[in-house]
């Protein structure tokens, strides 16, 4: 449904200008672990199954999009997300205090939640982010979040390949 309603959005940015991500790619990441050795998975996984469980399910809705780092240098485009936002940055916090001990640093950033749609791969005049600006989106889709999935990405030529290791469910 989300790739649907974002169509109109694709046709109007030059074919070349951004890799989309394509549909059974698409993720809600709420957290990078970057390169993971093996034999941390299993404390991993009991870490993460600990920090699931104190989560009941929650709504979401992606509505409008947008990129970043900002409309004159986009580089990432996004779809956001509404509804269950404090659950999912309580979710967030969860996963980060559980998991730092085992060696994964906090983010810094504050969490923006949001869909990676596209990754930008020429810069064309600010001419992405001023299609993206006037482009209305409105509520675009809505699901509930049942579970939490450990996710392993191998970098391709042609993107990322996702293999799910475990899943969580939430309460």
């Amino acid at each position: 449904m989300l790739f649907q309603q974002t169509e109109s959005l694709r046709q109007q940015i030059p074919a070349k200008a951004v890799r989309w991500v394509p549909p059974e790619n698409l993720h809600l990441t709420l957290k990078f672990l970057g390169d993971t050795p093996k034999d941390k998975i299993p404390e991993l996984q009991e870490a993460l199954q600990k920090a699931v469980s104190q989560q009941r399910k929650f709504a979401l809705k992606a509505v409008g999009v947008g990129c970043f780092p900002n409309a004159k240098r986009p580089r990432v485009v996004w779809v956001g997300l509404e509804g269950g936002v404090v659950e999912l940055k309580t979710l967030v916090e969860q996963i980060e205090n559980t998991i730092a001990p085992l060696g994964f640093p906090t983010e810094k950033r504050p969490f923006s939640p949001h869909l990676t749609i596209g990754r930008v791969k020429e810069v064309q005049d600010h001419q992405i982010g001023q299609i993206l600006a006037a482009f209305k989106a409105g509520e675009i889709a809505a699901w509930a979040n049942e579970k939490v999935s450990l996710m392993q990405s191998i970098l391709q030529s042609s993107g990322a390949e996702h293999t799910v290791l475990a899943e969580f469910n939430l309460e």
